[in-house]
């Protein structure tokens, strides 16, 4: 499965592709396209786009 998330780099978005592997609807194991400790955003708006200036909670 491909998918796509937001990294927050730093504090501002990037669509970023990365493959998925298992999942549980809690969890989820990134293969590829994430590095380790990097944030992201999650529960994105759909108007989310690249390049957006976001905060940290």
């Amino acid at each position: 499965m491909h998918a796509a998330l937001l990294p927050a780099r730093p504090l501002h978005t990037k669509l970023t592709p990365i493959s998925v592997g298992m999942r549980n609807g809690l969890e989820a194991h990134i293969i590829d396209g994430l590095a380790e400790n990097e944030k992201i955003v999650v529960y994105p708006d759909t108007k989310l786009l690249d390049n957006i200036r976001v905060r940290t909670r």
